[in-house]
């Protein structure tokens, strides 16, 4: 009677942990699309960079993103800045980015 009081146990503890392991993966998934991560001001300009040149090159545009904001580090306090703030004026001609300073 005893090994099947400790099977039954370890039954409840391992349907626990998968319970827990389900809730805490829909948590995830319903909440892990507005958790962005914060990067530092020379992460985000390299980004905004890389992403206008290689946007320009094959489509002959901008980034979609280009002018959508987001949370960055700046001297230790959280700013939120898009693209298109921190590099004004600058634009995609036959496939160029011009204006970068």
């Amino acid at each position: 009677m005893s090994a099947r009081k400790g099977l039954s146990t370890a039954l409840v503890v391992v349907v626990t942990i998968v319970v827990l392991l389900v809730v805490a993966l829909v948590i995830l998934s319903i909440f892990g699309n507005s958790l962005t991560p914060i990067v530092g001001l020379t992460e985000f300009r390299n980004q905004c960079t890389f992403t206008a040149s290689t946007t320009c090159t094959t489509t002959n545009s901008l980034p979609p993103t280009w002018n959508i904001p987001q949370s960055i580090r700046e001297g230790g306090t959280s700013v939120t800045k898009s693209c298109s703030a921190e590099f004004p004026g600058v634009q995609c001609v036959d496939r160029t980015l011009v204006g970068f300073a």
